[in-house]
């Protein structure tokens, strides 16, 4: 993974310090990188995905241009 011993413990240990792409690596090497993927994909956020819906317009009118 190129990080030291102590940075693996700190990583089994679930120390919020240690960085993602460590992560990613711990998960690449034990081959669980579909479940890293799944962390990420944002058709999973249903907290995301209302506040999304939430900043959307009520109402789009045609500009008069368009006319």
């Amino acid at each position: 993974m190129g990080v030291s011993v102590a940075t693996v413990q700190s990583l089994e240990s679930g120390n919020p310090g240690v960085s993602l792409g460590t992560f990613a690596m711990a998960m690449l090497a034990l081959g669980m990188m579909p479940q890293f993927e799944a962390l990420a994909d944002p058709s999973d956020d249903a907290i995301g995905l209302a506040l999304d819906l939430d900043a959307l317009p009520e109402r789009v009118r045609r500009s008069k241009k368009d006319m």
